[in-house]
């Protein structure tokens, strides 16, 4: 502001020499793209650039996934590390292979009703999680889709192990309480609300219902006000118990840390939980009256939020 200030006031003092510097300036810089003999200075200076571009991409290796290493445990959970020292930091995510293509008209938005229930807290921790998180300096949050839910968080390295202790406790022991259940419905008719006044989502919401008119990627995925309402704690927890088990997941760690020793700590904090039974979980679990598309296409991964993915953090939360 100060620098603002100054400038200001010589230019208020030598307003006509100033004046001509800036049109020159100007000048230099407009005139210093053209190259010399050439009739089409623009057509050709854009060729150079796109040519250029082209060569960059086509000789630059993609490093996305270069060095990740899958790893299944024995009780079926998936994990996918990939070591990147840049920053003393990790980036810890837990995906879940669930989302609204799981409901029916009845019980839809149940998904990412039961999203903001795994921020409150555990039976070895009943506490809200955002909390915890915020204690170990954590940038965490979640979202739901259409294909899945998932839950990530940053922290320094040396708090890897914590981070992994607090999703492995809420993977098996989260708590589905009335009255926590009875708070977050109202967050989230409030969120609903909120996303009517989006013609984006208004609009996106239209396709998808007709282009899926008999099948739940038809259905929003934050669901709707009247079955949010209706929402009890027993369906809740059997939603729960059902899709959160370590088999029906995928792990992701990516930052600063030893995989070998990682591993290590991944099998002592997840290895234990068990995985669900033969026959416990299944696709048509909330689909019993819908007809099936012949499209088995992913939707949530790569689409736009908010539209295809509810990215919320419970308001409750510090």
């Amino acid at each position: 502001m100060y620098g603002f200030s100054k400038f200001y006031s010589k230019f208020y003092k030598y307003p006509l020499p100033l004046l001509l510097l800036s049109l020159w300036l100007v000048a230099v810089f407009l005139l210093s793209d053209r190259p010399a003999h050439s009739q089409h200075p623009v057509i050709s200076t854009n060729k150079e650039k796109y040519q250029s571009t082209l060569l960059a991409k086509r000789i630059m290796p993609s490093t996305l996934t270069e060095n990740v290493r899958k790893t299944v445990l024995e009780n079926g959970l998936t994990v996918l590390t990939k070591e990147v020292h840049t920053a003393p930091v990790v980036t810890v995510q837990v995906w879940y292979k669930v989302g609204s293509r799981n409901e029916e008209p009845g019980v839809n938005g149940i998904a990412h009703q039961l999203e903001h229930m795994m921020f409150k807290g555990t039976k070895n921790r009943p506490i809200q999680f955002g909390r915890l998180f915020s204690a170990l300096g954590s940038d965490s949050n979640a979202f739901t889709s259409y294909d899945q839910t998932a839950y990530y968080g940053t922290v320094e390295r040396n708090k890897l192990k914590a981070l992994l202790v607090l999703e492995a406790d809420r993977m098996r022991n989260s708590q589905i309480e009335p009255e926590q259940l009875a708070s977050e419905k109202r967050v989230v008719i409030s969120e609903l609300q909120g996303y009517e006044n989006s013609p984006e989502y208004r609009l996106n919401r239209a396709v998808m219902q007709a282009v899926f008119p008999n099948h739940a990627y038809g259905l929003p995925v934050g669901g709707t006000k009247a079955d949010v309402e209706k929402f009890e704690v027993e369906q809740v927890e059997k939603y729960y118990r059902n899709f959160y088990s370590p088999d029906n997941a995928v792990l992701v760690i990516v930052g600063d840390f030893q995989t070998a020793n990682t591993l290590e700590t991944i099998k002592e904090v997840f290895g234990k939980l068990p995985r669900q039974e033969a026959g416990g979980r299944g696709q048509e679990l909330f689909l019993p009256h819908l007809h099936h598309s012949a499209l088995n296409t992913q939707h949530g991964l790569n689409a736009p939020l908010p539209l295809t993915a509810l990215n919320t953090q419970p308001s409750t939360l510090p």
